[in-house]
């Protein structure tokens, strides 16, 4: 009896994986950024969310406090045209009344128009009485509109940092340091779309080159037709539409054409790429296939596709999402053949999402062959190649009245092999979040993970316990412990922190701590008990210049003793609404470089 049931299990979900064909949905809408990630409502600030639409959805917003109770909605919208939203919250309630200090979350729901497919995406703020300003990463549009004969549109926002390290001099580093990070976005009439993603990083080290990432693109759409082309030359990052590998980016693309078609529930993708790899030109061609059957079922079909001078590699896939009573079941197999190499091989991954009213269940299995990496040259080596993961996660909606009230809790296994390295890890998780009569907020985490490799058996444990207790309006404290043990070391260290606010512009911040570390060196042991005590603070000038200052004093004891001493000074100057100029110095007495002088100019548009 039982082996006829064990049986019909496995023609089950075999028939379940062959019938319920599909790929994971791709976004089509993204929170981008938050206007500020701490606001007061009683000095009058708004808070702004920006959301990024890619293709017609429709959205919904909630503002939910830390039980993940709802305080405030925002009026539910459909069929939202593409580009940048926005959505102002004034930091009241439904009632029109301020909500109390603390962290809030806006969960956004993002849907397509039929309702089929939906997600969320969470983005958290700080909501405080009385604050010093930080820079605020505020993001300004430009946009500009010609009549409505020739409409055109233009937005454009960035960051961009030049800061000088007086340390790095004696590094490896270089002493300047520069950072571009740009997005612009062009349309023309109604068909014409172009873009630019820039990332310009100066190299960190020296001797290397500086790093760049860019991406250059001009779309044109007609009805279900969209035709590009896109060229990148540096490091452009592009992923493979295998949904199995979702998660990794390779630099290959330079230039390239694509071709999306989409008529009902059906959608295709054609893309045309060359790029020089290791000095040889490649050429290739990607084909993407998505067919929907109804609101239950979904699959794909990837191909890729990488033709060399030597021979060429080809790598088949075919993906399916299944949905029944909130159950979700994805599976993805892959196969890869390279003439070249004369190589073959097999990937696959099962992925599950069980929910049971305050539970939800978690099982993901992968096994992605050695040849199938090695030469499958998007995948970089290293990848956990084979292994399972469970998950359990428990959430509550617990009651305001609660002496304790647990906000969930969550629990993990995870057991994967390295192909390469042939490395068993095994790994054991769990955290929780509860709170003792509404002010004190608990979160403890707790892991451990045994790997084995050809220089032995390794063990490693961690715990961490994090708590916040509101005292007034003007006191907070924290408490703070972090625990590390290895084979050949061990790490304790607790602070105790607390903060009062004198007014508007003033913050007091003090701080004691203790750490114990135990090194195994050249089977040597060393051993050092680390005292100190931190008395800082935070003072805002003319409403525009920020200063921060500390001071800390330390006891070390154990292996060597000595006392060590150190203060710090930092003046952050808004010269404009959205460029700010910071400059800091540290004298250190427990460090080599034992003054520091560093200068930083910002501008966010």
């Amino acid at each position: 009896m039982k082996t006829k049931i064990i049986k019909f299990i496995i023609l089950s979900i075999i028939i379940l994986i062959n019938s319920s064909v599909i790929f994971s949905q791709s976004k089509i809408a993204y929170i981008d950024h938050l206007s500020e990630t701490n606001f007061s409502p009683m000095m009058k600030e708004i808070n702004t969310i920006y959301i990024y639409v890619i293709s017609q959805a429709n959205i919904k917003i909630q503002v939910l406090d830390s039980n993940n109770k709802t305080v405030f909605e925002f009026k539910p919208e459909n069929n939202v045209k593409e580009g940048m939203r926005e959505y102002k919250w004034d930091g009241k309630d439904a009632t029109g009344k301020i909500v109390p200090a603390g962290v809030y979350k806006y969960v956004v729901y993002i849907s397509n128009i039929d309702n089929a497919y939906t997600y969320t995406e969470e983005a958290y703020v700080s909501v405080v009485d009385f604050y010093i300003k930080d820079i605020p990463p505020v993001v300004e549009e430009i946009s500009y509109e010609e009549p409505e004969t020739l409409f055109v549109k233009t937005e454009l926002h960035g960051v961009s940092e030049t800061q000088f390290d007086s340390t790095a001099q004696d590094t490896r580093s270089v002493p300047f340091y520069q950072n571009l990070k740009l997005k612009f976005r062009s349309q023309f009439g109604s068909n014409i779309k172009s873009g630019l993603d820039l990332d310009l990083q100066s190299a960190p080290i020296k001797g290397v080159d500086s790093v760049y990432m860019d991406n250059l693109f001009v779309d044109y759409n007609y009805k279900s037709i969209n035709v590009g082309m896109f060229y990148r030359k540096h490091i452009g990052f592009y992923n493979t539409p295998l949904r199995l590998f979702s998660s990794y980016k390779a630099p290959r693309d330079r230039l390239g054409l694509v071709s999306d078609y989409k008529y009902k529930n059906f959608y295709s993708q054609l893309i045309f790429h060359n790029a020089n790899v290791e000095n040889k030109l490649e050429n290739g061609i990607i084909l993407r296939l998505e067919q929907k059957l109804g609101s239950i079922v979904k699959f794909g079909l990837s191909s890729v596709n990488q033709l060399r001078e030597n021979g060429s590699n080809i790598v088949l896939g075919i993906d399916s999402d299944l949905n029944i009573s909130k159950i979700n079941l994805k599976t993805e197999i892959a196969r890869s053949e390279d003439t070249q190499m004369q190589k073959k091989d097999l990937a696959y991954r099962i992925e599950t999402s069980i929910p049971v009213s305050l539970l939800r269940f978690n099982f993901n299995y992968q096994d992605i062959g050695q040849e199938f990496i090695y030469y499958y040259s998007d995948i970089p080596h290293g990848t956990d190649s084979k292994g399972y993961e469970l998950k359990l996660g428990f959430s509550t909606k617990p009651s305001e009245k609660n002496f304790l009230r647990l906000f969930g809790m969550n629990v993990g296994y995870e057991n994967y092999n390295n192909h390469f390295e042939n490395s068993p890890t095994k790994t054991i998780s769990a955290n929780m979040m509860f709170d003792l009569k509404n002010n004190l907020n608990t979160f403890v985490a707790y892991s451990v993970t045994d790997s084995s490799t050809t220089a032995g058996m390794f063990k490693t444990e961690s715990s961490f316990v994090n708590m916040k207790y509101k005292i007034s309006n003007r006191i907070d404290s924290s408490f703070w412990v972090m625990l590390l043990n290895g084979d050949t070391y061990k790490n304790t260290s607790i602070r105790l922190g607390m903060n009062y606010i004198l007014n508007h512009d003033m913050k007091i911040v003090t701080e004691l701590s203790n750490s114990q570390r135990t090194l195994v060196l050249l089977n040597k042991k060393q051993e050092y008990n680390i005292n100190s005590i931190m008395l800082g603070d935070e003072y805002t000038i003319f409403k525009n210049i920020n200063l921060y200052t500390h001071i800390r004093f330390s006891q070390q004891t154990g292996t060597e003793n000595k006392n060590m001493f150190s203060g710090y000074l930092s003046v952050k100057y808004e010269l404009l609404k959205n460029i700010s100029l910071t400059a800091s110095y540290g004298s250190y007495t427990d460090l080599e470089n034992q003054n520091r002088f560093f200068i930083q100019c910002k501008a966010v548009f």
